[in-house]
């Protein structure tokens, strides 16, 4: 049982991760916040209500496993007991530690482990920053976004936060960058330019999935796909969405942490 501050998506991490268990999560279970579904309802700029319903830390107070076989009677135990209290079943253990989704399309890594809204350029370098300040070696960053999304200015702030100084600009002839002179090296990789994971492999990338300080990659999604493993180790997947002129959805999950 934990008392849930990060969020449900970010708790059942730590619950599963110290049991060594994975878990599958039904979709249509997850319960909603009235109040989630009206900030979505007035801005436009606010997290969609199922996203807020796992990344806010103040949906959900409490979130424990039962055996499978008690399930229904606690459920109906509950609702005599306490019939002003809402008790979920939102899913169900699985071996290995991966963290699923279970939707009308199949099942899927859970994505959502974390969400910022950014106001501008400087609110998403920012965020870059935060995140090369805390980076450890071996990290890998995966970006996912359309073009003029923001992903170089991210890896921008991410450099700054390695304490790299010289400027940063986008690899797309090179295919990499690599920036000395921080606290880790920075090694940015832009796979605009490559149109199929065959290409990639061919261009002898995959050093870079264990890299000797920070891995930043741009259109990530061509190389990993768009749903990556929740076994990978050490990556962060993020996709950028434009909501606006300036601002931007910024979805991110720490697979393997």
């Amino acid at each position: 049982m934990i008392d849930l501050s990060d969020g449900l998506a970010g708790d059942l991490r730590h619950v599963l991760k110290a049991s060594r268990v994975g878990a599958e999560l039904l979709k249509t279970a997850i319960p909603i916040s009235r109040a989630a579904k009206l900030r979505a309802k007035e801005s436009s700029s606010a997290k969609p209500p199922f996203v807020a319903a796992l990344a806010d830390g103040e949906d959900f107070e409490l979130l424990f496993t039962v055996a499978g076989a008690d399930a229904v009677k606690l459920l109906d135990a509950w609702k005599k007991q306490f019939p002003k209290l809402k008790l979920s079943c939102i899913g169900k253990i699985t071996t290995g530690e991966s963290v699923t989704i279970r939707d009308q399309t199949g099942v899927q890594p859970l994505t959502a482990h974390g969400y910022v809204i950014s106001h501008s350029p400087a609110e998403t370098g920012s965020l870059g920053e935060r995140w090369g300040d805390s980076a450890q070696r071996g990290l890998v960053i995966g970006l996912s976004g359309d073009l003029g999304a923001g992903k170089t200015q991210l890896v921008k702030g991410i450099a700054r936060g390695l304490g790299i100084t010289v400027r940063v600009h986008s690899p797309t002839f090179t295919l990499v960058n690599e920036y000395d002179g921080g606290r880790l090296r920075l090694f940015h990789l832009d796979l605009y330019r490559l149109e199929t994971r065959g290409q990639i492999v061919s261009a002898g990338l995959e050093e870079f999935l264990q890299p000797d300080g920070v891995t930043v990659i741009e259109w990530a999604e061509r190389w990993l796909g768009k749903h990556p493993t929740s076994n990978s180790e050490n990556v962060r997947w993020v996709k950028i969405e434009m909501i606006g002129e300036s601002e931007r959805n910024i979805i991110y999950d720490d697979f393997g942490a």
